[in-house]
């Protein structure tokens, strides 16, 4: 076996082959190498609700990291005091005091390859596509340092983010993540607000979907008694049917229905370990009510809109025709 050879700059070549009557035929083949350089690695991650943490938070990392050549570690990261894409300003104003400029830094290991074992070229091991889900625990991460988590100001910043190494120690980053500290009272002032405004709107669509049940009754109990399709009843059906779109949308269709926003401030309440509040125990009482409203009295209300429009259906096939 030949030897390993590297190529540092784009080359194309033609093979000649001589003959022992010394007759050279070159081949017309076109051989051709194209050397680029290579890149760091790419780091994707998936975009958290969480902005404001307490004291006590853990917060999501959930992602993946590529290179062309092959990674060698993942690691997540968190400074206090800078933001990684702002390079070292300082933040000014009344009220921030040097704790606040002060960097402190974590870090935690989420992945790392095992040991090289091509002897002839070591680059050319690893993973190309590395997935990492895991939570992270930065009372703990910061524990170790000058200035613990519980330590910071109300107010100031902690920017995460999570760093890739590939097999030619180039280093990719995802995007930084910024989350502001917050006492325990003031994140629970916010989630009950948020909450509040939830519950008001769960309410609402509690009360319009016990109209919407009411008038698909007497739709199907007109239905039944009159044994005709009549406007005004084909009318209610359209409405009926309206109603019951717009209600299923609000609950649970998209990332801003009430059933996603309503998971949302409970990831809030878990991650930030304010589990033991009152607010926590209303919001699972809130998610019953909108499941109970999405698995049965919508089910229900679409149930006697049916019936009533089978009643319809008969009723024309057994008017007389023209």
């Amino acid at each position: 076996a030949g030897a390993a050879w590297t190529a540092q700059r784009s080359l194309s070549w033609q093979l000649e082959v001589t003959t022992f009557d010394d007759l050279h035929v070159t081949l017309p083949d076109l051989w051709q190498i194209d050397v680029i350089e290579d890149s760091p690695p790419d780091v994707f991650t998936q975009a958290s609700s969480v902005r404001e943490i307490s004291t006590t938070a853990t917060i999501p990392l959930l992602g993946k990291a590529v290179d062309d050549l092959g990674l060698v570690n993942i690691i997540a990261r968190a400074t206090t005091g800078q933001n990684p894409e702002n390079g070292d300003e300082q933040v000014e104003g009344p009220g921030i005091s040097d704790a606040t400029n002060r960097t402190e830094s974590a870090e935690a290991v989420l992945w790392q390859t095992e040991p090289a074992t091509n002897a002839i070229d070591p680059s050319s091991t690893g993973k190309r596509e590395q997935i990492f889900s895991t939570t992270w625990d930065l009372r703990e991460a910061f524990q170790s340092g000058e200035i613990s988590l519980a330590g910071l100001a109300e107010g100031q910043e902690i920017n995460v983010w999570v760093e890739a190494t590939d097999t030619l120690g180039q280093v990719g980053r995802s995007r930084p993540q910024t989350l502001v500290v917050r006492s325990r009272q003031q994140l629970l002032a916010s989630l009950g607000a948020e909450q509040r405004r939830l519950l008001d709107q769960i309410r609402d669509l509690a009360e319009l979907q016990r109209k919407n049940m009411q008038s698909a009754m007497r739709t199907s109990e007109v239905a039944a008694q009159s044994k005709k399709a009549d406007r005004e009843a084909v009318e209610a059906l359209f409405s009926i049917s309206q109603v019951q779109s717009a209600i299923s949308r609000q609950l649970s269709d998209g990332s801003d229905s009430l059933q996603s926003n309503l998971e949302r401030i409970a990831q809030l309440y878990e991650l930030n370990r304010l589990t033991d509040s009152q607010g926590l125990l209303e919001l699972r009482q809130a998610r019953r009510v909108v499941n109970e409203l999405n698995e049965v009295t919508m089910p229900s209300v679409l149930q006697k809109a049916f019936a009533a429009h089978q009643e319809m259906d008969r009723a024309l096939a057994q008017a007389p025709q023209d």
